[in-house]
């Protein structure tokens, strides 16, 4: 009955360890990518100094934030012709997320809101708040213009799927057309990012 008993105990005591185990390494994972556990990604700011950091997306993964761009401030205002579709100005309010490529990537960006009135336009950078770096970008969709909007009744920006410099740091960003103040200028938006967009290791530690 004691050897029972003490059996008992032993199997309890390994199931609460295995347990802990996966909180701790799930909680880990969540630290290494920025994420509290039990939260969602933060969205990204408009400060060149603190930009959202995208975490690696492997084949078949995905990255997912939402946000707005209510509120924030215009940091680039064009980008050269053909650089994101169908414009040259971004002078709308805009968020700014951050990653720095490893080889083989070959991901696609794609940008979404609820908002009717809100016009987004979506690039990506090599350098923050410098337009000039644009390497890629997307405006051609427009909701409200269902009628001549080559993408039909959705606000939907995508780019790619697209392959970057690796070991090179980009900035993507979600912008608009739109100056600040204006009626389409800003808006909730939701990123999504399918891989695979594997991103370079900077730093490695084992604790």
């Amino acid at each position: 009955m004691k050897l029972k008993y003490i059996a008992m105990v032993v199997a309890v005591l390994m199931v609460a360890m295995g347990v802990y185990a996966d909180l701790y390494y799930d909680s880990k994972a969540d630290y290494r990518n920025g994420i509290v556990a039990g939260e969602t990604p933060p969205a990204g700011t408009d400060d060149c100094s603190s930009p959202t950091v995208i975490p690696g997306v492997g084949p078949g993964g995905m990255f997912s934030d939402g946000g707005t761009t209510v509120g924030n401030t215009d940091t680039v205002g064009t980008v050269p012709i053909g650089c994101n579709g169908n414009y040259t100005t971004v002078a709308g309010p805009d968020e700014i997320y951050t990653f720095t490529t490893g080889g083989g990537n070959n991901a696609t960006f794609t940008v979404t809101t609820s908002d009717a009135n809100y016009d987004p336009s979506i690039y990506i950078l090599t350098t923050c708040n410098d337009g000039t770096s644009c390497v890629a970008g997307s405006d051609d969709c427009f909701a409200a213009n269902a009628g001549g909007n080559p993408c039909g009744a959705v606000s939907d920006e995508t780019i790619g799927p697209v392959a970057l410099a690796g070991a090179t740091q980009h900035f993507f960003y979600v912008d608009s057309f739109y100056a600040v103040g204006g009626t389409r200028d800003d808006g909730p938006y939701n990123l999504t990012i399918t891989g695979p967009l594997p991103v370079e290791l900077i730093e490695f530690t084992i604790e």
